[in-house]
């Protein structure tokens, strides 16, 4: 498995962390925790069981159902594809 230097978005649905984003998430609890941190979460369609976008975000004191990220905090990669407003599919 190649490690990222950047972010990527694939089919403009999932997210590939860059090495940094994903080593902080290596951390964290999944799915809907109440669990602080940088988080991965992965929306599955209830129909055909299988995944239908991802996104990264994160959850603090101040926010504790968390916000998701328009940019990799660490390699500035645009990542809002998956929840963007144009797409509405």
């Amino acid at each position: 498995m190649t490690k990222r230097i950047n972010c990527e978005v694939r089919e403009g649905r999932f997210i590939d962390g860059c090495v940094t984003l994903e080593e902080m998430v290596a951390n964290h609890t999944p799915g809907f925790s109440s669990t602080r941190g940088i988080a991965y979460w992965q929306l599955t369609n209830m129909v055909t069981h299988k995944p239908s976008r991802s996104y990264y975000g994160v959850k603090t004191k101040e926010h504790p159902k968390g916000f998701l990220f328009n940019f990799c905090p660490f390699c500035g990669t645009q990542i809002d594809a998956p929840f963007n407003k144009d797409d509405e599919s």
